[in-house]
């Protein structure tokens, strides 16, 4: 069932020098000085790994060994996206490290999975540590209830089928038998990109993509006579939110009559940003600073922003707006990237390979700088396996 087992070998060190050519043209990490220490041995070890005949699978795998030491989330998100992996067919969610099965109702039990075919479930996190970067702690736990998942990182880490499937073993003393199976043809994605329902008094604003869209500027008008009519609570949902095009956020928020304050961005010019990006400049570098004071709040709104640990991008930059301009409260988990993130993406395509490797060229700045860099703190925590909707909701109904 090991779907890379019947992979041709094929020389892929023109990809591979690429790659580093490129992200150390591009990337601002490098001109910031805040490449880590173990960067270059990293290299050396991938370009040497990548001058014999390899799979793609093990060209992929070792691309991104080498790049998660940087610590960049949307790197690795664009490498992991170039594959077709089996996944182990069962719900699990990861915390503190230990991964605990889902209910029918998809909420966490108090069951928890202590081994794959006899291989303790640590032993595979510290594979999924390797190959998959997390931005803060929010992030490394998502990645294990994602990736753990994953054939090519539970065999890694040693465990195997039996001519059943894949067994489980539980804390309460249970073997499940799995099988595996493609996520892609499982994934139900939602067919809107922006919603709203009234749930009492509160204008609930179901936003699943940051895409510009007719919708969302229909959305913006329905705010708008929402406030003329006296609506004075809304809510905006970017839990499992993978973000987009920030304007989005901010038309929201103009809609609502608040301004949000400004991030800060340091973004390296390079040939392939003069390439795919509108200005051009022959200057190394530009930066704007952040600013918290350019927010404008509305004291007639009362807004809540959830978020949840697959809130990412500009769906996180929307409730870091919201926190650092006094916009309202950000209600839920921590999110699984920093608020003082890298990101607006150029890409290249590997010749070799064929994956689009993306690269980014700006590191983001929250614009509170006394606030915390690798988290957005949600100003109301909601408790692990808790529903954050009817937090939000709870709170809403106090006010």
């Amino acid at each position: 069932m090991d779907n890379n087992i019947n992979e041709q070998k094929i020389d892929y060190s023109v990809d591979a020098r690429l790659v580093i050519s490129e992200l150390e043209a591009v990337h601002p990490i490098f001109l910031l000085n805040e490449v880590p220490a173990s960067y270059e041995k990293n290299k050396t070890e991938y370009l040497e790994f990548t001058s014999k005949a390899i799979t793609f699978t093990e060209f992929r795998l070792a691309t991104q060994k080498c790049l998660a030491i940087l610590g960049d989330g949307h790197i690795i998100a664009g490498l992991a996206c170039n594959s077709n992996p089996l996944y182990i067919d069962i719900d699990w969610i990861a915390n503190d490290g230990k991964l605990y099965l889902l209910d029918e109702r998809k909420k966490p039990t108090d069951v928890e999975i202590v081994s794959i075919s006899g291989v303790p479930v640590n032993k595979i996190t510290e594979q999924v540590d390797i190959y998959y970067t997390a931005e803060n702690e929010a992030a490394k736990q998502n990645n294990y209830t994602i990736y753990c998942r994953r054939e090519d990182m539970f065999l890694l880490a040693g465990c195997s089928y039996t001519d059943s499937g894949i067994e489980l073993q539980t804390s309460d003393g249970r073997t499940i038998i799995c099988d595996a199976y493609n996520e892609a043809l499982t994934i139900k994605r939602e067919n809107y990109i922006i919603r709203h329902e009234m749930l009492g008094d509160v204008f609930y604003i179901d936003l699943r993509q940051f895409r510009e869209d007719s919708s969302v500027d229909e959305m913006a008008e329905q705010i708008e006579n929402a406030v003329d009519n006296g609506t004075k609570k809304f809510i905006i949902d970017v839990r499992d939110n993978y973000g987009g095009n920030s304007d989005v956020g901010e038309q929201l928020l103009q809609a609502m009559g608040m301004t949000a304050p400004d991030y800060g961005m340091f973004m390296r010019h390079s040939k392939l940003s003069q390439e795919q990006m509108s200005y051009k400049s022959d200057d190394k570098s530009f930066i704007w600073q952040p600013d918290a004071s350019k927010a404008v709040p509305n004291e007639n709104i009362i807004l809540l922003v959830l978020t949840n640990v697959e809130t990412f991008s500009s769906a996180t930059m929307l409730g870091v707006w919201v926190q650092d301009g006094k916009l309202g409260k950000v209600v839920g988990q921590i999110s699984s990237n920093k608020p003082n993130a890298y990101g607006e993406m150029l890409s290249i395509k590997l010749p070799v390979s064929k994956i689009n490797f993306n690269i980014s060229c700006k590191r983001f700045l929250r614009p509170d700088i006394n606030a915390n860099p690798d988290s957005l703190i949600p100003d109301i925590e909601v408790p692990f396996g808790d529903d954050i909707l009817t937090a939000a909701l709870d709170y809403m109904s106090l006010i």
